[in-house]
């Protein structure tokens, strides 16, 4: 398996990451969540290209989109010595999860 990294999104992702909201949205539903995956996916890839322009997604990659997570930061008035956010997913295809992209998001994030 080629190593997976964290890298900002590309517009030419946007396909592919559709699909992986897809089954986020899909695989929550085991949880209680009422979204229609698929019904949904032109209206989640228009949100996922917003997010390219507003720099609140990440791409995990290997050779391809394997996970995402797309986040807001907190703005405010007021200076803080402190910067906060609001993860809004955060999603890795089942065969690349328990190797350390959910944190990856977080590293790639802080070093920016």
């Amino acid at each position: 398996m080629t190593d997976a990294t964290v890298r900002d999104p590309r517009p030419d992702d946007l396909e592919s990451l559709a699909d992986l909201w897809v089954d986020l949205a899909a695989g929550q539903q085991q949880y209680g969540s009422h979204l229609a995956a698929a019904a949904n996916r032109e209206t989640a890839r228009e949100f996922l290209a917003q997010q390219v322009v507003t720099d609140g997604l990440r791409v995990a990659d290997a050779d391809g989109p394997v996970g995402f997570v797309t986040f807001e930061l907190e703005r405010g008035r007021y200076e803080q010595d402190l910067t906060r956010g609001l993860v809004h997913d955060l999603y890795v295809a089942p065969g690349w999860r328990d190797d350390g992209l959910g944190g990856g998001y977080w590293t790639r994030r802080s070093g920016r």
